[in-house]
C-alpha cells in the first residue's frame, strides 16, 4: 500500500501563485519557461499595475522558470515549484522567495555573495600594503590596478 500512495504521488500537477512587486506600472512582466535549456517558451504575461503583478498556474514538480521585462529589460532565473512564490523585480535583476527552492537559491547566492565581498576586501587590503611596500622601496608610484588577479603599479611621471 505505500508503494502505491509513492507512486500516486509522483508527477502530480499542483498550483503555483507567483505574486510580484515592481517599480514601473504599465510595463509587462513575461513569465517563461525553458523545455530544453536553450529557448524560452512564453507561459503567460501581465501588465505591471500598482506596483504589483502576478501569475497562476500548475506546475509538474519543479521548473526552472524566467521573468523578463516585454520592453528588452531584465531576464532572471528561479524556481517554479507549487506554492506561493513572492518576488521582487527591478531593472537589473528579480528576487524570488516563498518556496523551498527558490529560499535555497536566496541561500547559496547570499553567500556567495558575502564571500564576494570578503575577498574584495582582502584584495583592496592586500594591494593597499603592497602600494605602501613600493612606495618604501622607492618606486615612486601613484597607485595600482588589479586586473585577473595581477597587480600593476602605476608609476609617478618625472619631468
Amino acid at each position: 500500500m505505500c508503494v502505491v500512495l509513492l507512486l500516486s504521488s509522483c508527477g502530480k500537477v499542483r498550483n503555483y501563485s507567483i505574486y510580484g512587486y515592481a517599480p514601473n506600472d504599465g510595463d509587462t512582466i513575461v513569465l517563461a519557461f525553458s523545455s530544453n535549456g536553450t529557448e524560452l517558451e512564453r507561459v503567460a504575461s501581465c501588465v505591471v499595475r500598482n506596483g504589483k503583478f502576478s501569475f497562476n498556474g500548475d506546475v509538474e514538480g519543479c521548473k526552472i522558470g524566467y521573468i523578463y521585462n516585454s520592453n528588452g529589460g531584465m531576464c532572471s532565473l528561479f524556481f517554479i515549484e507549487p506554492g506561493c512564490i513572492e518576488m521582487q523585480v527591478d531593472s537589473l535583476s528579480c528576487r524570488a522567495w516563498g518556496t523551498y527552492f527558490n529560499d535555497l537559491n536566496n541561500s547559496v547566492k547570499d553567500s556567495i555573495d558575502h564571500y564576494v565581498a570578503a575577498l574584495e576586501e582582502i584584495e583592496e587590503q592586500f594591494c593597499s600594503q603592497a602600494l605602501d611596500v613600493a612606495e618604501m622601496v622607492g618606486l615612486g608610484c601613484r597607485g595600482y590596478n588589479v586586473q585577473n588577479g595581477v597587480i600593476a603599479f602605476l608609476r609617478r611621471t618625472v619631468n
